[in-house]
């Protein structure tokens, strides 16, 4: 789906002085330090500067969650430039990050499509990446601190309140979810098990996720957030055990869900696969 028409009221409040205040961008896309145009704030907590790179990605997301862009949808790079007016180097870049997130895929002489994926795909990486979270609990739990458990809950905490303004229509969504990725992967980062970390990162955990929220019938952001409390419990409990099958009910009762609502096979050559 072209994304050349006018920007909604919410991404102009994301985008800034990108929109607003075109003098702030330079010719190539950059911006000076002083100019540089500030993120919408995240749960209440002090507006943070992002590069111009990471407002563009943002935008994108936004638009893949609130069903603007959809699976098979062709980004056109200087179409996200001339919406925002800013140049296509930002653009560019954003799409590199997104595509090394596994959210979209460049085909040569074609272009850059969201990436569709199969119900097959999906339980694939929900299947492994529960397990892969499971033997991470059992590896980072002796060596997880009273500070760790308060940055844990911390996470959840700005989840929540992300997920609060999402579901009020706020611009929060896409932070509901990388709050959810960061989550899990300072537990899988905890394990100290590096070979355990590059396969929980090669399911492409914010793939993932995004698959999550925008499969879901209905999905409620605030109850996928309020979800990882139960897990936080099972953690301080010291019972591996528990721990372990704590999250892979975590996982697998989303998966269960979103499976049924997935497509078995592409529909499509032009619509790209994971």
């Amino acid at each position: 789906m072209p994304v050349d028409k006018p920007v909604p009221v919410r991404y102009k409040v994301m985008v800034g002085n990108v929109i607003d205040n075109k003098k702030a961008v330079h010719p190539d896309g950059g911006v000076t330090p002083d100019e540089r145009p500030e993120a919408a704030p995240a749960g209440g907590e002090t507006p943070s500067r992002l590069l111009l790179p990471d407002q563009v990605r943002a935008f994108i997301e936004r638009q893949l969650l609130d069903g603007t862009l959809s699976e098979g949808d062709q980004i056109v790079e200087y179409r996200v430039a001339r919406t925002l007016g800013i140049s296509q180097a930002p653009v560019r870049e954003a799409l590199r990050k997104l595509e090394r997130d596994g959210l979209v895929v460049t085909r040569p002489h074609r272009g850059t499509f969201v990436r569709r994926v199969t119900r097959r795909d999906a339980a694939e990486r929900y299947s492994l990446g529960m397990e892969l979270e499971a033997f991470a609990a059992r590896l980072a739990m002796p060596r997880l601190t009273p500070a760790d458990y308060s940055h844990l809950e911390r996470i959840i905490d700005d989840m929540s309140r992300a997920a609060t303004c999402a579901r009020a229509g706020s611009i929060d969504f896409a932070r509901s979810v990388e709050l959810n990725v960061s989550f899990h992967r300072f537990l899988v980062e905890r394990a100290n098990h590096k070979m355990l970390l590059d396969a929980w990162l090669a399911v492409n955990p914010l793939n993932w996720r995004f698959t999550t929220y925008t499969q879901l019938v209905n999905p409620d952001p605030v109850v996928l957030a309020e979800r990882h409390r139960s897990v936080l419990t099972a953690l301080r409990s010291g019972d591996q055990v528990m721990a372990a099958a704590t999250l892979r009910a975590h996982i697998w009762d989303v998966a269960e869900q979103v499976l049924p609502n997935m497509a078995e096979e592409s529909e499509g050559e032009d619509e790209p696969v994971v």
